[in-house]
């Protein structure tokens, strides 16, 4: 069952639609039914053990956020899939006993079983997902997928479980599967569609079927999963599509067990990382015109090559709101270094203080840049570095005003000692 998360909302409300593809059993070296005909891109596909766990992250975030998102969330639909090497957990998702919400129920009741990603599941649970969506005017759509990918410049598809083969006989070995560029594309032409918002973390790579197809449909990859009626309406600046990076751009997990980089990231700046004091008056969201650049910071904190990201709105959402609210300020990164950079390792305490110098937060290590994390503020705090062991050269004293209304880390904070 793919309906994970239910709440009876009076009036608009937000749905969600979330996809984690790991196990790609047919396109495996002899298994495939299209046999010799299984193009070589689909011949050896590796399984994805980040898949299911960044689907997992990204609801997660939706349900501890369910008053926040730019309309109350009111249905999560999850579908999930992990390598058959992977524990049975991999492909379950828990919720009830980790993230308070006495207003929703699971309709799983105490399952933690989840909806396959072959193709037949998910167009079942794409179509229940989008009558939802438009059964009452000015919903909002939120859709995530991991798993593998190719894209042209007017697709960009995801893979299904059951590419290269399955149950159920396709016209090309490259279904099932879902192009993203399409779905946003449609979703902007749904007149009572308030907005939507797709997340995919998965590679950009050009692959020559896939270009080719572009020219010859007779050697092409196939029509993809349709969820939505078409429509003549037109298209609206309504929808973000945001993928990890321009087309050819590949993806990767952080080789720790912890999901993709990009669903990292993102649900780090979603969850008050990337967050701003986007009205002046003490109230904090992430901005959309700002999660990109969020997105790219805390990729460099984590200390991740720097060539192989850059999140990129293939389609952009033109709003002046957020896509989540805070109801209290949440905590945000900054980093600090004092000038010169040595004077850190020799001081006995560096943190931060408040107006009335009462301790926010002190640095735990001894890296010559602290970076750490404090509940943001709308008052301005200091840097206060104190030196009390014999034969150091520096002297205690507070340092430069930090503003932590939102994150600090770019750039650097420099702080002169003397």
């Amino acid at each position: 069952m793919s309906l994970v998360y239910e709440r009876q909302i009076t009036g608009p409300a937000t749905h969600a639609f979330v996809i984690g593809v790991g196990s790609y059993p047919y396109a495996k070296p002899g298994v495939s039914p299209f046999g010799p005909n299984t193009p070589l891109a689909l011949s050896n596909v590796p399984d994805l053990d980040s898949a299911p766990v960044g689907a997992k992250l990204f609801c997660d975030w939706l349900i501890g956020h369910a008053d926040g998102l730019p309309a109350p969330l009111g249905s999560v639909h999850l579908a999930l899939s992990a390598p058959p090497t992977a524990p049975t957990s991999a492909s379950q998702y828990e919720w009830k006993g980790r993230l308070a919400d006495a207003s929703a129920i699971d309709p799983r009741g105490n399952s933690t079983a989840i909806s396959s990603t072959d193709g037949a599941s998910i167009q079942q649970d794409g179509t229940d997902w989008s009558q939802r969506l438009l059964a009452v005017p000015n919903q909002v759509a939120m859709f995530y997928i991991c798993g593998h990918g190719a894209a042209v410049p007017t697709r960009s598809v995801v893979l299904l479980s059951d590419v290269a083969g399955g149950p159920i006989a396709t016209s090309t070995p490259w279904q099932s599967h879902v192009d993203v560029q399409y779905l946003a594309g449609v979703l902007s032409r749904q007149a009572e569609l308030r907005e939507g918002y797709l997340f995919v973390d998965a590679c950009q790579e050009l692959i020559t079927d896939v270009v080719l197809g572009q020219i010859d449909s007779s050697g092409g990859i196939g029509d993809t999963l349709r969820f939505y009626p078409q429509s003549v309406a037109a298209t609206k600046n309504k929808v973000l599509l945001l993928v990890p990076g321009p087309m050819g751009q590949l993806t990767y997990d952080d080789g720790q067990g912890g999901g993709g980089r990009f669903t990292q990231v993102l649900v780090e700046a979603l969850n008050g990382a990337g967050a701003r004091n986007y009205t002046g008056s003490g109230q904090w969201g992430v901005l959309l015109d700002g999660l990109p650049r969020a997105m790219n910071t805390l990729y460099r904190l984590r200390g991740w090559p720097l060539d192989a990201f850059d999140p990129t709105p293939i389609r952009s959402l033109v709003t002046s709101g957020p896509i989540v609210r805070y109801q209290t300020p949440p905590e945000v990164p900054f980093a600090v270094m004092l000038d010169p950079a040595i004077a850190i390792s020799q001081a006995d305490r560096v943190c931060l203080r408040d107006a009335a110098n009462n301790v926010i937060v002190a640095r735990a290590d001894q890296a010559e840049q602290w970076i750490g994390k404090a509940q943001a503020r709308m008052d301005l705090c200091y840097v206060q570095a104190t030196f009390n062991r014999p034969n150091v050269p520096y002297q205690s004293q507070s340092l430069t005003r930090v503003d932590l209304s939102e994150m600090r880390v770019d750039p650097v904070l420099l702080h002169r000692v003397t």
